[in-house]
C-alpha cells in the first residue's frame, strides 16, 4: 500500500469517527450520565440501609457511634474491615459476647459490610483524657504501633487491627484483662502474649494513655 493510500484511509476513518460521534455522542452521554446517576442512587439506598441498620446499635455504642458508657466500645473511626470482621466472628461464635452474637448471626454479610462502612465513616471520639502516661506505658505503646498504625488509629492492612485512639479506659482495661486470662483471643495470638506480660499498673497506664490520644 502506497504512502497515499494509507493517508486517504486514515481521513476515511477520521471522518467515518467523527460522523459516528456527531451520530451517537449524545446517545453516549446520555448513557454515562443515566448510569451515573443510577450508581449514585444505589449508594444513596445503601448509605440509608447501613443507617437504619446502625440504629440497633445505638443503645450501647451511642447515637454518633461513641458510646456514652465503659462497658461497650465506641465504634466510630474503626478502621474500614474490622467492624465487618468482629461481627462475622460473633456470628460463627469464634467471638463469645451473649448479647452480639444473636444480632451477629441475624445480619447478613452485606448488611456487616454496610455496618462496617457506616462507622468507619464517622468522626472518631475526641480524647477523654490528658493522655499522661508513665514510661512503662509510652514503651509498651511503642510496641502497639507496629499492628495498629503509628497514631495507633487502626489499621486494615497488612492485617486489620482496632484504632485504640481515645476508646474508653474500663472498656480497654476489660479487653487486656480478657486476653491475658484467654477470655478473648485473636487469631494470631499477639494479643494473648502481649497481655501476659502486662501486669496491672501497666494495664491502666496503657489504658489511661491511649484514652487521651
Amino acid at each position: 500500500m502506497s504512502l497515499r493510500t494509507g493517508r486517504m484511509l486514515l481521513l476515511v476513518a477520521g471522518a467515518s469517527a467523527g460522523l459516528a460521534a456527531l451520530m451517537y455522542g449524545p446517545d453516549v452521554l446520555n448513557a454515562w450520565r443515566f448510569m451515573r446517576a443510577l450508581d449514585h442512587q444505589s449508594d444513596l439506598v445503601s448509605s440509608d440501609r447501613a443507617r437504619e441498620l446502625a440504629l440497633s446499635c445505638r443503645q450501647c455504642h451511642g447515637g454518633n457511634g461513641i458510646s456514652a458508657s465503659e462497658l461497650y466500645p465506641s465504634l466510630a473511626g474503626q478502621p474500614a474491615g474490622y467492624i465487618a470482621a468482629q461481627l462475622d466472628a460473633f456470628a460463627s461464635g469464634r467471638r463469645k459476647a451473649p448479647h452480639m452474637e444473636p444480632l451477629a448471626r441475624d445480619l447478613s454479610p452485606v448488611e456487616r459490610n454496610l455496618i462496617d462502612g457506616y462507622y468507619a465513616g464517622l468522626a472518631a471520639p475526641a480524647p477523654q483524657s490528658t493522655g499522661a502516661a508513665n514510661s512503662r506505658a509510652s514503651a509498651q505503646l511503642d510496641s502497639c504501633r507496629a499492628c495498629h498504625g503509628k497514631q495507633l488509629r487502626g489499621a486494615s492492612s497488612p492485617m486489620i487491627a482496632p484504632r485504640l485512639a481515645g476508646q474508653a479506659r474500663g472498656y480497654l482495661i476489660r479487653q487486656l484483662d480478657a486476653f491475658k486470662t484467654g477470655a478473648r483471643a485473636d487469631p494470631t495470638g499477639t494479643m494473648a502474649a502481649v497481655a501476659r506480660g502486662l501486669d496491672p499498673d501497666q494495664v491502666h497506664a496503657i489504658a489511661e494513655a491511649l484514652t487521651g490520644l
